[in-house]
Order: C-alpha cells, then structure tokens, then sequence
C-alpha cells in the first residue's frame, strides 16, 4: 500500500511540475524604445534648418547621455550628461530652439511633452537632399534605430519626401525595421503626430475672365465663400490647367469672410489664362482640388460666370460682386443640338470640347471618389467627373449614355458633368473582366480601362505599394473608402491586382476598388519547414521529451514485473503504475 501511494504521489509531482513548465512565462523588465520618429531634411525654404523628431514609445524613460546621432559621415552628441525622455515624450533636435515658432504658429508654446535638443551646428554633415542615412546609437554605441532614402540604400530602399515635406512613422508605436515604416507627409508635424488637416469644402470659383478687353494684365479668377464662416485661405492655390502657369499661393493672412467675394488678377498671381481654352483651379495647401472650372475658346471682353450650376459667357463683368447674365444682341438663345455620341477613344483623341458616351459603369461613384467615377467602351476608359457629386444611383455593369465637357486635370482626361440629368442608364449588366496588360505596355490608350497586372511587390508602404514585371513597375494604391483590407506585403511577393489605370501628375496608378481584385499569388517565401522553431515550439518539443521520459522509465519498471504468462501483463502493468 505503501508503495502504491508512493507512486501515485510521484505522478502528481510529475504532473505538477509538466503544468508549471508548460504555463510559465517570463517576467522582463520593460525595456527603452525610442525611435526615430519624424525627419524634415529638404526644408521648403534653403536657409531654414533640419530638424530630426524622436519618440519615446516605450514604458520607461530613456537617458540621453552620451546618445549620438550621425548621417553617412559626421555625428553628433545628444547629450553629456543626465536628460532623461520620459514615455510617450517626443524630443526635437536642430541646429538652434528658434524653429518652433515657424512651425507652429497656432500653438502659443510647445506641447508639455516635447523636449529640444540644441545642437548649434548641422545635423551631421547636414541631411542630403538627394539621398542620406541616420543612425540613433546609446551611450556604448549600440545602433537604436536607422533609417536611409532615396539614393542612400545603406538600411531602407525608402522613396524620399519632396522639397518642404517630411518622411514620417506610420505608426509612433510601430518598428519593423522596414521602409513600410515611414510615410511621406505634406505638412510636418514637429512636436506631434500628423494629422491630416480639414478645408473648407465651400470655397467655389464664380467667375473667370480669359481674354480681356484691355490687356492680359486684367485677366481675374473670382472666388466666393458660400459658408455661414470665415475660412483662413492662407496656404491655398490658385492655379490654371497641369502644366501650365506656376501656381500662386495665398498669403497666411487671407482670410474670407462668409458670403463675399475675393479676385485674384493676373497682374498679381502671374497666372495666365489661355485664350483658346484653360482651366481655372483653386487646391488647399495638400494640393487637393476644392473648386475648377474649365471653358473652350475664350469670348473677348466677356467672362465665364456661374448661374445657379450653368456656366454662362457674359458681356457683364461683375469681379467681387454677383454675376449678371448679359448676351451681345445679335446673341438669340434656343435649344442647342443635342451631341453627337463618339466612342471613347475618339473623346480621348479628338478636340472637341462637348461629348456624348456610351459605355458600362465599371468602378461607379463613391469606390474611388464621390466626385468621379469610371466608364469603358470597347475602345478605351474614361473619368466621369462632378464638381457637385450629383449622380443617380449607379453600379457596376450598368451601361448608360453621358454628356459633358471634356477637360484634363493632373494629367488625366475626363468628361466634365453638371448634374446627373446629364446621366441616362440604358440597362443594367455584369462587371466585364479587367483586361490583363503588361506593365511593361501600359500607355496612354489604357488611361482610365479596368485592367489587370501580375508581378512582383517591388516596394510597399502603407496603403501604396509598387508592382514590377522586370521590365517596368506601377504604383498601386488602396484607398480608405474602398474597405479593401490590404494583405501584408513582402519585397518579391507575386501578386494579381485589377483596378482602374489612372494618371496624377504623369504618373500612371493602378486603383483597385473590390477585395477579390487584390490577389497574393505566392510569398516570397512559403516554406515554414525553413524557419526555426519558435519559444513556444521549443517549450512544447521539451514537455513532450519529459513525457516520453517518464513513460519509459514506468514501462521499464513493468517489464521487470512481466509474468511469463502474457494474459497476466495488464494486470502487472497496472501495478507498476499505481
């Protein structure tokens, strides 16, 4: 008996300890992590100075002393003595404390969790434009965090921010190691995290005019604030088509009352506006399009103005005041003839500046944007664009007859509506298959047609990642308001992708708006046999190992006891056990 609840005892012991093996899990102490968080290199103007922004993103403070940070071939040290970073606190490093009030005139002083680093000199050998690393290292000079752009590949293969921008982490609290960390912002942030600023949307232009009587000097484009508020237009653009003159920024210190009007002459913004045809812009300080308006051949001494939602030329010239419909007297208003329907290419083609299409809806309002959707022919694709997002219900499939004024903006051509009485649906159908191209042979001819690419992921970061087939490579982007849950990508991944061919500035993009047309055909690498095994799989292969270990030893034990008769080993068994 004795021996019986000896073993039993054993068991349970055994038992016992495979649970505190199994369930055991180590308590470390939290360890510093602070990042490099936000870096401004290419200041917007020559004489203004770098800076480099850090995030404490850990749980306990980090002190500074000895702390260096370097370029590609000069260092600098943070501090000689004790500074201590408490959590969640940002630090700011530049040549001199005296850049906070340019950056952030709308904060009387700096945020409480916000500490400067004064270094009196260049960030290293001061930060390149064209391409440069930076390297954060601890006082025995382990490397904390790095990153490189552009022509410098030394850590990250990381496109580079545009003159006046900054190169900013995703996520403060996030550090892969990768370039999908940072991302490029329009506006830094020293000091905090970016966050994407909102404009007016009741900002309109009101009334142009092209060709003046008395000298291009005269020329105006007319704005009006059609809000219950002032709205604070420093920072905006008043621009004519792509390409054409340099933009003119407003002053920080237009401000527009609600429901007046404000003219910009071109004797003051140097914006031209073409006699045979322009295009008439106003973009907030993101470059983004709040109002245009776009016209033919120039009427002289008349201007281009708005009536309701029509635009009218006018012999009535109302600068800073409400428009006044005018036509010369030999002018007899009647029914206009209704347009002849042209295929799309012969719209992406021709000068015409009036048009009528019929095509099917592939991505419809709302996908991509609320301002524009997209309709394809057996000819080619073509952007369907509303100032005043007035359209009727629409689908993919559906296939219709649209009329409007043909326009380009940022490079891309498009058919300009006034409402959705300009929209007839002739019948509904299915989504025809995207046409699979080579991104090696993708042109002009496939502007705005549903497609398809294959390759491999060249560069991703955050919701923008590129594709290349070897020969050429596209940027594809993923926008919010499609819901598509964008799959995390690798360097050399395979992947499918269809979408809508846009151009922006030159550059064509792929814009997928369904889930099912975002496909990893296969990882760049797949095979788990590869990998090392886990903690976890270590921890496992080692409980089973004592299980294993114990079973034989009870199993030695019973052999010693076997009868010599077989019938009597389950009984034997049980004894060696219990």
């Amino acid at each position: 008996m004795k021996n019986r609840t000896g073993k039993i005892s054993i068991l349970i012991f055994t038992i016992f300890n495979l649970w505190a093996i199994f369930s055991y899990r180590p308590c470390l102490a939290a360890e510093p992590v602070l990042l490099i968080n936000e870096i401004y290199y290419h200041p917007s103007i020559d004489s203004a100075d770098e800076w480099v922004e850090l995030y404490n993103a850990g749980d306990v403070e980090v002190n500074l002393k000895g702390w260096t940070i370097a370029d590609n071939t000069a260092e600098d040290t943070l501090s000689s003595a004790d500074l201590l970073i408490p959590p969640r606190y940002y630090v700011l490093i530049a040549k001199s404390n005296s850049i906070w009030a340019g950056w952030s005139p709308d904060l009387a002083s700096p945020p409480a969790n916000l500490i400067f680093i004064e270094l009196n000199s260049s960030i290293g050998n001061g930060l390149g434009n064209s391409g440069d690393n930076l390297q954060l290292s601890d006082g025995p000079g382990t490397t904390v965090d790095a990153l490189s752009w552009d022509e410098d590949k030394t850590f990250f293969d990381l496109v580079g921010a545009a003159k006046g921008h900054s190169l900013e982490r995703l996520d403060p609290l996030v550090d892969t190691d990768t370039a999908a960390d940072f991302i490029e912002r329009p506006l830094p942030s020293p000091g905090r995290q970016y966050t994407k600023p909102s404009y007016s949307d009741d900002i309109i232009i009101t009334e142009i005019l092209p060709e003046p009587a008395d000298g291009a000097d005269n020329e105006f484009i007319e704005i009006y604030n059609r809000s219950t508020a002032e709205v604070d237009l420093g920072g905006w653009k008043i621009d004519d088509i792509e390409g054409g003159s340099s933009p003119y920024t407003l002053p920080a210190t237009t401000i527009l009352p609600p429901g007046t009007y404000l003219v910009f002459y071109n004797s003051q913004t140097g914006v031209a506006l073409n006699d045979s045809g322009d295009t008439a812009r106003l973009l907030d300080p993101l470059g983004e399009m709040k109002a245009e308006v776009s016209y033919g051949q120039a009427q002289r001494g008349q201007s281009y103005a708005l009536f309701g939602q029509d635009w009218q030329w006018t012999l009535t010239l109302t600068s800073g005041a409400v428009n006044v419909f005018e036509l010369p007297e030999n002018d007899e208003e009647g029914e206009a003839e209704p347009a002849e329907t042209m295929s799309v290419s012969e719209a992406r083609e021709g000068e015409e500046t009036d048009a009528t299409l019929t095509g099917t809806v592939t991505a419809p309002p709302g996908t991509l944007s609320d301002q524009y959707f997209y309709l394809e022919d057996h000819t080619g694709g073509m952007q369907i664009y509303s100032y005043h997002k007035d359209f009727p219900a629409l689908k993919s499939g559906d296939r219709i007859t649209v009329s409007g004024t043909l326009s380009e903006a940022n490079s891309e051509r498009r058919l300009k509506t006034v409402s959705q009485a300009d929209i007839a649906v002739n019948d509904s159908g299915d989504l025809p298959p995207p046409t699979e191209i080579a991104i090696a042979n993708i042109g002009e001819k496939d502007e705005g047609r549903y497609i398809k690419i294959k390759g491999k992921v060249t560069a991703a970061a955050g919701a923008t990642f590129r594709v290349g087939d070897g020969a050429q490579e596209i940027k594809v982007i993923i926008r919010d308001q499609t819901g598509i849950q964008k799959p995390r990508l690798r360097r050399g991944d395979e992947v499918e992708i269809a979408g809508i061919l846009s151009q922006y500035q030159g550059e064509y993009r792929l814009l997928p708006w369904r889930q099912e047309d975002v496909k990893i055909v296969q990882l760049e690498s797949e095979t788990e046999s590869e990998l090392a095994p886990s903690g976890a799989d270590e921890w496992a292969y080692l409980v089973i190992t004592i299980i294993l270990f114990i079973l034989w030893n009870l199993l030695a034990g019973a052999k010693k006891k076997l009868p010599a008769s077989p019938l009597a080993l389950p009984q034997r068994f049980a004894a060696a056990i219990f």
